[in-house]
């Protein structure tokens, strides 16, 4: 059997490969963690002690028959996934007939007793089950009721494994991975701050210009500091079902607006300007107003960075466009006169 991951149970252990993490492969190893087994289980083992029945009827106990040791009786409370309401069948794989197109069995099945059975969503659907090839989800989609209490008791049961984790807030605003660029050459590549998907995010466009009393520029401030200039532009956006995670990333000049968390509002400006600009231009308002008549000079990295940059301007009112690499632009005005 082809393994795509793996996950022990119980416990809070399991293994994802990145391709299948938004599939029902993640599903289906989180309800091992939570003490469920395959519904498969077993179910090709010819021993009919050993393997679960099809028969549901309680009032039908497993009395040993030295005469029929097929007789159909009842014991899925110990065989098989050990779950009543999840049915004895073969594994959803197309060499056992079952059929990927409509999530159904194109033959009739029998369980080791020889006992011929019908099946219902939860069962032709479970997460429980495999699907080859493992890139199929549509077939894997639900978990039976008795499979739901299974895994509360599990989580009741193990205090140890499922103890709760007590946490701030403020941490649902910190990156899981990545870092935050302070100062000088970005490595190459720079890893940036991802964060945690889930959560409905709105990267607001924000300053902390002026401000004294905290530092957002070389790196977000404070979650507690909430007095930096915020304003409505949105830099980036991503809903709560976006499943490529690499690319929930917090933007320079930007703050964090959780909508799950709105009390809260705009939190951690990151505010850096201390890398050098990849480019941009240079405007003079030729009138010495800010009007149409300009004339703008594009401006590559080296000159838009040119310490000299001002000094060397003939008299007269300038814009200066900065463009980050990040996509951020800073721009100034600048009126000089008498060569000041």
């Amino acid at each position: 059997m082809l393994t795509v991951g793996f996950a022990d149970s119980p416990g809070y252990f399991s293994v994802v490969p990145a391709p299948y993490l938004t599939g029902w492969v993640t599903m289906h190893e989180t309800g091992h963690n939570l003490g469920l087994g395959h519904t498969f289980e077993k179910w090709n083992i010819p021993n009919p002690v050993v393997c679960e029945h099809v028969t549901r009827d309680e009032n039908i106990p497993c009395i040993p028959n030295p005469a029929d040791p097929y007789e159909p009786c009842f014991n899925a409370n110990d065989k098989g996934d050990k779950v009543v309401d999840t049915a004895a069948i073969s594994t959803t794989r197309e060499s056992n007939g079952y059929n990927y197109s409509t999530c159904d069995y194109d033959i009739v099945g029998q369980d080791c007793q020889g006992t011929f059975y019908n099946l219902f969503s939860v069962d032709l659907l479970n997460f429980m089950n495999v699907n080859f090839p493992n890139s199929i989800t549509g077939c894997r989609s639900l978990f039976s009721d008795g499979q739901g209490i299974r895994m509360r008791e599990t989580i009741l049961g193990n205090p140890v494994i499922f103890a709760p984790i007590g946490t701030e807030v403020s941490s649902l605003y910190e990156q899981y991975s990545g870092d935050y660029y302070v100062v000088g050459p970005a490595p190459d590549p720079h890893t940036q701050p991802k964060f945690q998907p889930g959560f409905d995010y709105v990267f607001r466009s924000c300053s902390c210009a002026n401000q004294d009393t905290y530092d957002c520029v070389n790196g977000p401030c404070d979650f507690d500091e909430n007095n930096f200039q915020s304003y409505l532009v949105i830099v980036d956006a991503f809903s709560k079902y976006e499943s490529n995670y690499s690319s929930i990333t917090h933007p320079n000049h930007s703050s964090i607006y959780i909508s799950q968390l709105a009390d809260y509002g705009p939190r951690r400006c990151y505010d850096n300007w201390n890398r050098a600009a990849a480019g941009g231009s240079l405007t003079q308002f030729n009138d010495g107003i800010i009007n149409a008549n300009v004339t703008i000079m594009s401006q590559d990295s080296l000159q838009i960075n040119n310490p000299n940059l001002i000094d060397n301007l003939q008299q007269g009112l300038y814009m200066i466009d900065k463009n980050f690499e990040d996509g951020s632009i800073q721009q100034t005005i600048i009126l000089k006169e008498n060569n000041q």
